[in-house]
């Protein structure tokens, strides 16, 4: 119905986020919350080594979505698998990355601003830039800043609502 469309429309609506990847370490969900799977030396960083690495994410990519998501296989959600320790084998999906700008490094840490299309995973992006600067990485946060022309510094607080409505009156 109406509700249905109105979810779509904003799936569809490019996505822009603040993602902090921690490298030298990999775990099974690829972000904080999971077990460490691998670890790995971190070479030493510059900004223009990084700058060229994600350089190479920039358009339309193809991306393995984690095991760890709700993306059905064989009708079954993939995280149900995971949890079991089984892993299922997942088809690469191309997705659309607009933009990617280095807002901050030190040596095992790096904050990036992605813009992308709908279905990207921010969590396998990691995985991938840490893999192209050669160690490994995992998500440690991830902000949404915008969807389509809403953006966070225009939205209100839920407990400034009421004070916001009686203003529009």
């Amino acid at each position: 119905g109406k509700f249905t469309k109105k979810v779509e429309y904003f799936m569809d609506k490019e996505k822009e986020y603040i993602a902090d990847i921690r490298l030298g370490k990999q775990t099974d969900t690829l972000d904080l919350t999971g077990s460490t799977v691998k670890l790995s030396d971190v070479p030493k960083l510059t900004q223009n080594k990084i700058l060229k690495a994600v350089k190479l994410f920039i358009g339309d990519i193809k991306q393995e979505p984690p095991m760890f998501s709700a993306l059905k296989v064989n009708g079954q959600p993939l995280y149900k698998s995971a949890r079991k320790g089984i892993d299922i084998p997942r088809k690469k999906r191309m997705v659309r990355i607009y933009d990617i700008s280095l807002i901050y490094f030190n040596k095992n840490t790096i904050t990036l601003m992605v813009t992308c299309g709908r279905g990207t995973y921010i969590r396998s992006l990691a995985k991938d830039i840490a893999k192209q600067l050669d160690t490994v990485g995992h998500l440690v946060s991830l902000k949404r800043t915008r969807i389509g022309e809403y953006k966070e510094k225009n939205c209100i607080a839920i407990n400034d609502f009421p004070e916001w409505i009686s203003a529009q009156t």
